[in-house]
């Protein structure tokens, strides 16, 4: 791939605007199994004895108390108590799993899922008519009922403060959690929908563009309007947009991550007669009403049908579904809820060892086939790797 075509990727994305009244930053291809928030979670299961269990049982008082101080203030609002102190420094890592299992039953850990979601997708508080509390309530709601992490896209319904259901605020006639409520889909308005395909990549596989084919197959060339057919620098014949033509690349696969968003329009309301079709009297990438530009050519514009992880979907809530019931969300998750509570960069929470991320994720996995993000937590921060490392995300031992 050129240079151009990867500029070109990152130039599209701009941020054009987000929610007033929002929380700035504080600090291969999957299964489909849908699940969803009418399905109870799996029976949960006792995980055999494994060797990443022994392995646990050799880390010392010390390593323990220090990583437990560490992670208490983000993870549960206060410190460990001088008792909790105590039966760290007797039992080690097995005694931190004990309590970091206790921990995730605490009010302080829903309060850190909400604030977690909240500065992911940059929504709180309100403005404009739009609640951006509905994504942070929907995460704390789903911990403080033990539901699976996968609902955060797959609810059908948003949540109050004070966790009574309501209808969420779009009027599609589908929920995907927090994908379909104005909060994110104001905050991600942008041209041809590219910011709210990306955000959802970056967020919730913690991927970005251009990604593997294995995971995302590119939408075949003659789908495309012209504009993104072109991948040569030197060809003029479609038109400019970003930053040249060397585009397909990219937009092969921008195209199917965007189409399931092309009926929401800048505010977020969803818009059945939209057409995916450009306004020729406005800026490339805008439709009427408010809409924004398809990358797809014909009836298909219109089309809220696309292909995601190389499985069709219908809509953006089946998109929500094969994204969530991905091991590769259950993976990202684990580093971004991490990285929160740890104040790493995206980029450190990114580079946390693949072979520990995986390991915890399988102990998870083992014990239900639909993980909590209590359970991701507690599999991740008690792995042997995380608990010895000097800074976790950085130095982390294998």
């Amino acid at each position: 791939m050129s240079r151009a075509a990867i500029v070109c990727c990152l130039v599209l994305t701009a941020c054009e605007g987000e929610l007033i009244g929002v929380r700035p930053p504080l600090t291969t291809p999957p299964s489909l199994v849908a699940p969803t928030e009418l399905v109870p979670p799996s029976r949960t299961v006792q995980a055999p004895q494994t060797p990443l269990a022994e392995v646990r049982a050799t880390v010392s008082g010390a390593q323990a108390v220090a990583f437990a101080r560490r992670v208490a203030p983000m993870l549960i609002g206060r410190v460990p108590t001088p008792d909790e102190l105590a039966r760290l420094s007797m039992g080690g890592g097995t005694a931190l799993r004990e309590l970091l299992e206790a921990w995730t039953t605490e009010p302080g850990f829903a309060e850190a899922a909400r604030d977690w979601i909240s500065v992911k997708l940059k929504a709180s508080g309100s403005g404009g008519g739009i609640d951006g509390d509905l994504p942070g309530n929907l995460a704390a709601y789903l911990v403080k009922n033990g539901r699976p992490h996968a609902e955060l896209l797959t609810a059908q319904r948003c949540y109050g403060r004070d966790g009574a259901p309501r209808a969420c605020d779009t009027g599609a006639p589908f929920t995907a959690g927090v994908l379909t409520t104005r909060a994110f889909l104001k905050n991600t308005a942008s041209r041809f929908n590219l910011k709210r395909a990306r955000t959802v990549v970056k967020t919730f596989a913690c991927s970005d563009y251009p990604m593997d084919h294995a995971l995302q197959p590119p939408i075949e060339r003659e789908r495309l309007i012209p504009l993104f057919q072109v991948d040569q620098t030197n060809d003029s014949s479609a038109g400019t947009f970003g930053n040249g033509h060397a585009c397909y690349a990219c937009h092969s696969q921008f195209s199917a991550h965007a189409q399931p968003f092309v009926k929401f329009d800048d505010q977020g309301r969803y818009q059945a007669n939209a057409t995916g079709l450009q306004d020729p009297a406005l800026e490339q990438g805008r439709s009427t009403a408010s809409l924004f530009t398809s990358h797809f050519t014909g009836a298909a514009a219109a089309s809220e049908h696309s292909q995601i992880f190389g499985q069709q979907v219908q809509n953006l809530a089946e998109a929500a579904r094969v994204i969530s019931s991905s091991r590769l969300y259950l993976e990202c998750s684990a580093r971004s809820f991490s990285g929160y509570v740890l104040a790493l960069s995206e980029s450190e929470a990114n580079a946390l060892p693949a072979d520990v991320v995986s390991e915890a994720v399988s102990e998870a996995l083992a014990r239900s086939s639909q993980p909590t993000l209590a359970s991701l937590v507690v599999e991740l921060f008690s792995h042997p790797s995380m608990m010895q490392a000097r800074r976790p995300g950085l130095t982390v031992t294998p």
